[in-house]
C-alpha cells in the first residue's frame, strides 16, 4: 500500500481508475503514484464520466458546493478558464484534503503555521516517494494560489520550500531523433496512419494534445487545392477536442512540408478505403486504429511512436516521445538558419517582453515560404520516394492487391495520383465481381474474410462445419 492520502479511495473513485498504489519503487512517469495526480488529465473522452476528485470536492464542472473551491474556480475562470488547469488544481486540492481528512473549508480555517505544516509536509511526501521536482514545485503553486484566495495574504502568506531544479533537471531521458532516423520510422509504419502521424508531428512541430486535436476541417481546404506547404491554424476552439491542446490558449499558425502533405492525403485515402465513405470534415484528423471519429488518446500516440522508433533500430528507443519529435522540429528549422524570432512563433512560443504585443499576425504567407525552405529530410537521408513507395503499398494491399502484384508494379512512386486512383478502383471493382444484379452478398474463402470485413463488407455465416467459406454482403 502506498502512503497515507496518496491512493483514491473505493467510495469516490469510479470502478475503471486506480483504487490503491502497488507496492514497489515510485518515481517514473509510468508508475501508480503519478497516474493518481495525472491519469484524468491525458485523457479528454474521460472529462464528461464523473473524475474522483469530485466526491472530495463537491465540484461539478467550474461549481462547487464549498464556497472556498468555488473562490479558486472563480478565480481560474477568470484568467484562462483553461479546463486542463481546472483538473489539475483539484486534484491536487483534492489528494490534500484526503491527507489530511479535511474539507476544503476546514482547510481554510487553519492557522497560518497549521496550513504551512501540513502542505510542506504533503510536498516532502511526494519528494520521499519520487515524485518529479517540477511536478512538486507546480502542486505547490497549485496550493498557494488556493490559499491566497482564501484569505492567505501578505502577512498571513504561506513560506513553504521549493524543490531545487538543477540547470537543464530532467527526471527522465529522452532521445532527439536524427532525420534520418525519422525517416526510418515513418518507413517502420504499420499503414499509412502510422506513417502520417509521424511525418505530421515532426514536421508542424506541434504538441502531442494539440496534434491530436487538429480536425481535418482545419487543413481540408488548402490539401484540395493542392498546396504543397499547408497551414495547420492552431486555436483556442481546439479545448474542445482535447482540453489540453493550445496549450495557455496562445493562438498561432504552424504549417506541414511537402511529405507531410503526401502523407496526410495517402492516410485520408487508407481510410476512407477501409471506412468506404468520405473522410468526415469534423473529426480529429488523427484517428485511433478504429476510425470512429474519436480522437487518438495519448498514450496511445506515445505508445505508436516508442514503437516506430524501435523498429527503426533506434538504440535508444525507450527515451524516444511525441514531444521528442517537436524538439526534432526545432532542430531543422534552427538548422535552416531561420531568425529567432521567427523560429519561436512557429513553435508557439510567445515572445519575451513588448516583442509579443508588436508581432505582426498577418504574415501568414511569408511564414509558409519560409517554413517550405527547411529541410526536414537532408539528402542522404529516407528519401520522399522511399516513403510515398511504402504508404502507397499498404493502400494497394487494403485494397486487395497481393504482394506479387504489388512488386510487380516497382516503385510506387513513379505514379501519379490519377494513375493511383485509377489501379485502386479498378481492384475494388474486381473484388466486387460475382455479384449478380440487383445481389449484394457472395461467397468467399475462409482466408479472405477478415480482408473483406476490414475493408468494410458485413459478416453474414459460415457455409459449412469446417468454416472453409463464408457468405458476406455489401453494407446497407
Amino acid at each position: 500500500m502506498g502512503p497515507a492520502g496518496f491512493e483514491p479511495t473505493t467510495t469516490c473513485t469510479p470502478s475503471k481508475y486506480p483504487t490503491k498504489l502497488d507496492d514497489g519503487p515510485l518515481g517514473s512517469p509510468t508508475t501508480d503514484a503519478l497516474k493518481v495526480y495525472q491519469y484524468s488529465k491525458s485523457v479528454p473522452d474521460r472529462a464528461e464520466k464523473g473524475r474522483w476528485f469530485d466526491g472530495y470536492l463537491k465540484t461539478s464542472g467550474w461549481e462547487s458546493e464549498y464556497p472556498s473551491v468555488q473562490t479558486l474556480l472563480d478565480h481560474l475562470s477568470r484568467r484562462t478558464k483553461s479546463e486542463s488547469s481546472r483538473i489539475q488544481y483539484l486534484q491536487t486540492l483534492a489528494t490534500l484534503c484526503r491527507r489530511e481528512d479535511r474539507t476544503p473549508d476546514q482547510l481554510v480555517r487553519l492557522s497560518r503555521h497549521e496550513a504551512e505544516d501540513a502542505v510542506q509536509s504533503y510536498l516532502n511526501g511526494m519528494a520521499k516517494h519520487g515524485m518529479s521536482k517540477r511536478w512538486i514545485n507546480v502542486s505547490m503553486h497549485q496550493l498557494i494560489t488556493f490559499f491566497r484566495g482564501n484569505g492567505f495574504k501578505k502577512q498571513k502568506e504561506l513560506e513553504l520550500e521549493r524543490q531545487y531544479l538543477p540547470v537543464r533537471y530532467r527526471m527522465r531521458p529522452e532521445y532527439i531523433p536524427l532525420p534520418s532516423e525519422i525517416g526510418k520510422m515513418v518507413t517502420a509504419g504499420r499503414n499509412p496512419s502510422e506513417k502520417a502521424l509521424v511525418v505530421f508531428i515532426y514536421e508542424s512541430g506541434l504538441r502531442n494534445s494539440t496534434a491530436r486535436a487538429v480536425r481535418y476541417a482545419d487543413v481540408k481546404a488548402e490539401l484540395d487545392a493542392g498546396l504543397d506547404v499547408v497551414h495547420v491554424p492552431v486555436r483556442s476552439s481546439m479545448k474542445e477536442v482535447d482540453p489540453d491542446a493550445a496549450k495557455g490558449r496562445v493562438e498561432y499558425d504552424p504549417f506541414i512540408g511537402r511529405e507531410a502533405v503526401r502523407a496526410v492525403k495517402e492516410y485520408l485515402r487508407y481510410v476512407e478505403g477501409r471506412t468506404g465513405r468520405p473522410f468526415p470534415a469534423e473529426c480529429p484528423l488523427l484517428l485511433g486504429q478504429r476510425p470512429n471519429g474519436k480522437p487518438l488518446k495519448k498514450s496511445s500516440l506515445g505508445e505508436t511512436v516508442k514503437r516506430l522508433a524501435r523498429n527503426a533500430g533506434i538504440e535508444r528507443w525507450r527515451e524516444v516521445y511525441p514531444h521528442c519529435l517537436r524538439k526534432a522540429f526545432e532542430n531543422a528549422v534552427r538548422n535552416s538558419g531561420m531568425d529567432w524570432k521567427d523560429q519561436e512563433i512557429l513553435m508557439g512560443h510567445v515572445l519575451p517582453g513588448s516583442m509579443d504585443t508588436y508581432l505582426d499576425k498577418t504574415r501568414t504567407e511569408e511564414f509558409r515560404e519560409k517554413h517550405g525552405r527547411v529541410r526536414f529530410f537532408p539528402e542522404g537521408t529516407v528519401t520522399r520516394k522511399e516513403m510515398l513507395d511504402a504508404m502507397r503499398r499498404e493502400i494497394l494491399a487494403l485494397a486487395g492487391c497481393t504482394e506479387e502484384e504489388t512488386r510487380a508494379l516497382g516503385d510506387l512512386s513513379r505514379f501519379t495520383k490519377e494513375e493511383m486512383d485509377g489501379m485502386i478502383g479498378a481492384k475494388w471493382q474486381q473484388r466486387s465481381t460475382g455479384l449478380r444484379n440487383g445481389q449484394t452478398q457472395k461467397v468467399v474463402a475462409s482466408a479472405e474474410v477478415r480482408s473483406y470485413v476490414e475493408d468494410g463488407w458485413e459478416f453474414v455465416t459460415w457455409l459449412d462445419e469446417q468454416r472453409s467459406e463464408a457468405v458476406v454482403r455489401l453494407p446497407k
